[in-house]
């Protein structure tokens, strides 16, 4: 964390994009996104027979971290957060329609062989792009967060997750704060899709 630490501190001297400023129900959910990941990797990490190659996809990556607007100090994002699991995804996709955003990330992470930048749209990338090199009958496995920053988020790209996963069935938990109505929803099999809006 020290090396994302001291990079966003270079980055931030500089001209770059926007920091989303989040809320407390924001670092919270944050902080179950991060537990979800570890726990899904340590399992998909630990498969044998048949060995699954687990990816993180991310589509809206936002620049990997934000200022919380309750302390005013730096909150890594869920695309920092997933680089920090262990054991770690065998690849990650960071999807955001902001080039500027992403290209702030690309700086922070450097130049990995297992990351993938996306700049665009992503009802598009994750259908053109992203989906079709996480099949299951390749022995992939994915963790797809879709946490979009307003209605930018297309039900036919949630619904084209399903045949992408092979998933049979549906569970959803619904969290209710002061300012917004949130919904977690988790695919079983191929995907496990998250969904805040």
């Amino acid at each position: 964390m020290a090396d994302f630490v001291w990079r966003i501190n270079g980055e931030s001297n500089m001209a770059g994009p926007k920091i989303d400023e989040i809320g407390p129900w924001s670092e919270v959910k944050l902080d179950i996104l991060k537990r979800y990941a570890v726990e899904y990797s340590k399992i998909l990490s630990s498969q044998k027979s048949p060995s699954f190659f687990h990816v993180y996809i991310d589509a809206f990556a936002g620049t990997g971290y934000h200022l919380s607007e309750t302390t005013g100090e730096m909150v890594l994002g869920s695309p920092l957060n997933a680089l920090l699991v262990r054991p770690p995804f065998r690849e990650y996709h960071f999807v955001d329609l902001d080039g500027d955003k992403i290209d702030g990330l690309a700086k922070i992470i450097g130049n990995r062989p297992d990351v993938f930048l996306h700049k665009g749209d992503c009802n598009q990338v994750l259908l053109r792009e992203v989906f079709p090199r996480v099949l299951r009958e390749d022995f992939k496995r994915g963790l797809c967060l879709l946490d979009p920053y307003g209605l930018t988020l297309d039900w036919k790209t949630i619904l084209k997750a399903g045949p992408w996963n092979r998933s049979t069935s549906l569970s959803t938990f619904r969290f209710m704060t002061s300012t917004s109505t949130s919904c977690i929803m988790i695919l079983p099999q191929s995907c496990r899709c998250i969904l805040n809006g």
